[in-house]
């Protein structure tokens, strides 16, 4: 358990120390303790009562996981019907267990007889039983999904992903490249590593949005990468690229979100990437500039999309003639070391 408790996993170690745990244990403890004053010949039925109860509310985040994370979603993916929801939410499961270990200590305070803890014990064994059934369920669901999105993309033949891994920003990451993506007429998906980005992404595009089974590991993604997917493009400088990385027939792109002197755009890790798209000669001198080794067949001049609706003059002006001059600074960096 200690082991189990010290896992890098610090979101499920979170949802099993939640706020509102620690407080229904305490209550059925007391209760026990109660009861046993009470009638310590029915110690057997309490404890029982009380174990059990333990079990549903301890288990709920595991359950809950299994239902969210576990479960690959796929959006707009043609072919691919919604995945099935559970018929109510795991915390009424929780709340029933103390609710049956309250109604326990009621009736040892009013001294009803022994056989009405039977039918709390009853009670308790229901609600271990459904979790249980939840988890085989979420299971069940992921497996089935797993299979339903790689035949849907089977069917649809993407021909290249868009892979986002960072838990924010997607708006202006992603959105900057989506509408020239779509230009090329080419059917493609985008890869989302967290479920709260889905429905922002899904505003962005018309293309696929998939959200793979919890951490994207590599194992995660099979599903994803099928055939008929060539090539996938980074936008984010995040270290989960390499999950996909690990797929060796890709063409692997580093596109990136933008264009300045930021450390993120001449960072090491885009040595692994297959193409390297830089705006100019200037982004492929920033990387040598830098220390940074990259063959020089890896780099791709493709300009800059975003700009082409800016007219510009290349021609002297006469003396005295207004000049209009766009300034556009890069963002400032998310952390000190790149606090600009």
């Amino acid at each position: 358990m200690l082991g189990w408790l010290m896992r890098r996993d610090i979101s499920r170690r979170r949802a099993l120390l939640s706020t509102y745990q620690a407080p229904r244990i305490a209550v059925l403890i007391a209760v026990a303790a109660a009861y046993l004053a009470r009638r310590p010949a029915d110690a057997a039925w309490i404890w029982a009562a009380t174990g059990l109860a333990i079990f549903a509310i301890i288990s709920e985040p595991t359950v809950r996981l299994l239902l969210t994370k576990a479960t690959p979603v796929a959006v707009q993916l043609p072919g691919f019907p919604a995945v099935p929801r559970p018929p109510f939410n795991p915390i009424f499961v929780t709340l029933a267990a103390v609710g049956e270990a309250a109604v326990g200590g009621v009736l040892a305070l009013l001294g009803a007889p022994g056989w009405c803890y039977l039918l709390i014990v009853i009670i308790g064994t229901m609600s271990a039983v459904i979790m249980v059934g939840y988890a085989i369920r979420a299971v069940m669901i992921s497996r089935s999904s797993a299979i339903g999105i790689r035949k849907a993309l089977q069917q649809y033949q993407p021909e290249f992903c868009v892979y986002y891994a960072a838990r924010n920003g997607a708006r202006y990451q992603l959105g900057m490249w989506l509408p020239y993506l779509e230009r090329l007429n080419r059917r493609f998906i985008v890869i989302t590593r967290h479920p709260h980005t889905v429905a922002e992404i899904t505003e962005l595009t018309s293309a696929p949005v998939l959200l793979p089974k919890l951490k994207s590991a590599h194992g995660r993604l099979w599903h994803l990468v099928v055939d008929s997917l060539k090539a996938a493009f980074y936008v984010q400088n995040h270290q989960a690229n390499v999950d996909l990385l690990r797929f060796p027939r890709l063409t692997h792109i580093w596109l990136n979100h933008g264009d300045s002197d930021k450390a993120a755009n001449y960072s090491a890790r885009h040595a692994a990437f297959d193409k390297v798209f830089v705006s100019g000669q200037q982004g492929v001198e920033r990387y040598a500039a830098h220390g940074v080794r990259i063959r020089p067949d890896q780099f791709a001049i493709v300009g800059r999309p975003q700009i082409d609706r800016i007219a510009t003059r290349d021609e002297p002006l006469a003396p005295g003639t207004p000049r209009t001059v766009l300034y556009a600074p890069t963002w400032h960096g998310g952390k000190p070391n790149t606090n600009y």
